[in-house]
């Protein structure tokens, strides 16, 4: 009894982590700049950029694994493999 809660207690929190992970991607993603912009400009919007880039990659590991454990959760429900 105990395994099957902590396994659905996983499940909701990887769903919550996968939201947050696409929101936090849709925040980082690198914003176009719509006017004429000037070199200093361009050099800041790049090093800005550049700083997004971690946290787009640990947000996709963290996205990878959140949705490895929601299909694992489904397939084990399910009987898949049995």
């Amino acid at each position: 009894m105990e395994n099957k809660r902590w396994f659905r207690s996983m499940t909701i929190i990887a769903a919550i982590v996968v939201v947050v992970c696409l929101l936090m991607m849709i925040n980082d993603t690198p914003k176009p700049l719509r006017h004429d912009f000037t070199t200093i400009e361009l050099c800041d919007w790049a090093e800005k950029q550049s700083q997004n880039q971690f946290r787009l990659i640990v947000n996709q590991i963290a996205l990878g694994g959140c949705v490895f454990v929601i299909a694992g959760r489904m397939r084990a429900k399910k009987g898949i493999g049995k």
